[in-house]
This record gives structure tokens, C-alpha cells and sequence, in this order.
């Protein structure tokens, strides 16, 4: 289960992400204001335009290039799980961030909340933001399905 995006461009395939991480990115997305508009949480096609990918990927680009994303640790109800922060960011009401950490509650995951302590980008997590950022710089647009 996850989400797929699909390349416009034939040479850069396909990117598969787990609902996990697609959410997360999104969650990241929204905390640095990027353009949400195209963004899907369903595997209905939507498209994303090259342009649109671009933006993503330089937003994400230069926030880890300053070091702004990291790493929460949530210990909820239903174990300890990793979401992404943006330093100096605030979720804002009626956003995809807060509709995240509303279902991470209802669901017993938790969410971050100001105050907690966050940490550097994993190894993982580093790599996955990576791929994702080369994938929508070099996709052409894509297809989220």
C-alpha cells in the first residue's frame, strides 16, 4: 500500500512510497508552504505539473540543505514512530499538516507538538527525501496513482 508517482518522462519511471512516508513528505511540504494544490492522498491519477514538481523538490532541496527538516520521536499508543518537523514552522489550522496529526491522534500514533526534541535526518529518511527531490526534478510531471 502506498502511493505511486508516475513520470511523465518514460527514462524516470516510477517512484513507490509507503503511506508513511508519502504523508510525511506531504506533512513537510505544508510546513514550508509549498503549493498543496496538486498534492493527492488518493490513488486516483492525479496529475502534478513539472512545474509543481520542481517547486517541491528545490523547497525540500534547500530545507535540509539548512538543516530545517528533522526527525520527531512519537511514543503514542500504538508504539514509537518517526514524523517529520520543519524547524521554525508551526502547523496552521485547516492545513494537510493538522489533518495529519489529527488522524496520527485519532489513530493512537500521536503527533509532535511544540517543545518536543527532534534530531538530524536519519540515513533512511535522508536517502528517501533525496530520491524523492531527484524524481520530480528530473520526472517532467507525474501521475500520483
Amino acid at each position: 500500500m502506498g502511493m505511486d508517482y508516475v513520470a511523465r518522462r518514460t527514462a524516470s519511471g516510477t517512484l513507490h512510497l509507503n503511506w508513511a512516508i508519502h504523508s510525511g513528505i506531504g506533512r513537510c511540504l505544508d510546513l514550508l508552504g509549498a503549493d498543496l494544490s496538486e498534492w493527492s492522498g488518493a490513488n486516483s491519477g492525479d496529475l502534478v505539473s513539472a512545474a509543481t514538481c520542481r517547486s517541491w523538490a528545490n523547497l525540500l532541496s534547500t530545507a535540509m540543505a539548512e538543516e530545517r527538516i528533522r526527525l520527531c520521536w512519537i511514543d503514542g499508543r500504538q508504539g514509537k514512530h518517526r514524523v517529520l518537523v520543519v524547524a521554525g514552522s508551526r502547523v496552521q489550522p485547516d492545513s494537510l499538516a493538522e489533518a495529519l496529526d489529527m488522524i496520527d491522534l485519532a489513530t493512537g500514533r500521536g503527533a509532535p507538538h511544540d517543545g518536543m526534541p527532534t534530531t538530524d535526518l536519519d540515513e533512511m529518511m535522508t536517502r528517501v527525501l533525496k530520491g524523492f527531490i531527484e524524481f520530480m526534478l528530473e520526472s517532467g510531471g507525474c501521475r500520483q496513482q
